[in-house]
């Protein structure tokens, strides 16, 4: 991305070697402040279904929110996802194991794991180990943030994933499905056959 600002790949060591901002996170752990802003244009399935392009359909959402600053978190090793992402997959009918793609809100290298354990793809602790066979890799088993270097704004990166959920192909029941994290909410995406 020619706009983005840092135009050189940030290695480990690069991470390791940044000024510690507060432990365990350094300076390049944490996401640089940024503003953005998206929209969802939405109607009824009925409608969606007789548009040119091939709708995508909101299967479950769910909010949940427990603090304004990281520093005002209960607990911070659980983000407030493990409620609305447990919301979210029972109003959808799904579970982490019918998502094939999940982009999550990382304002820390930490909250990552963070998603991937409270929305239930790995138990509590197991996130390094889960991540680290490259299963969340483009061409992984489970891609995540796959598109994050475009902008910083999460919704932002829906209407993307959407258009790529719109090339899949439908598997049976539910057809291929999008997990969205954010600190705050979860949504499930999913294209229907």
């Amino acid at each position: 991305n020619p706009r983005a600002r840092y135009q050189t790949p940030i290695t480990v060591e690069d991470v390791l070697a940044s000024p510690l901002q507060t432990s365990p996170l350094h300076l390049l752990d944490c996401c640089l402040v940024t503003d953005g802003a998206g929209a969802f244009v939405m109607t009824n399935a009925e409608r969606a279904r007789s548009l040119r392009r091939p709708p995508v359909f909101v299967l479950g959402a769910a909010t949940c929110h427990d603090h304004m600053m990281i520093t005002q978190m209960p607990d911070l090793t659980t983000t407030p996802g493990k409620v609305s992402g447990a919301n979210a997959f029972a109003m959808a009918g799904l579970g982490p194991a019918d998502v094939d793609v999940l982009m999550g809100y990382d304002s820390f290298t930490i909250t990552a794991l963070l998603h991937l354990e409270d929305l239930g793809f790995c138990a509590k602790g197991e996130g390094g180990p889960f991540a680290a066979d490259g299963k969340l890799g483009p061409g992984g088993s489970l891609p995540m943030n796959t598109m994050l270097h475009r902008a910083h704004s999460t919704i932002s990166h829906r209407p993307r994933r959407e258009s790529t959920l719109r090339s899949m192909p439908p598997q049976s029941g539910h057809g291929r499905a999008s997990a969205a994290s954010d600190f705050v909410s979860a949504l499930i995406n999913a294209k229907t056959a």
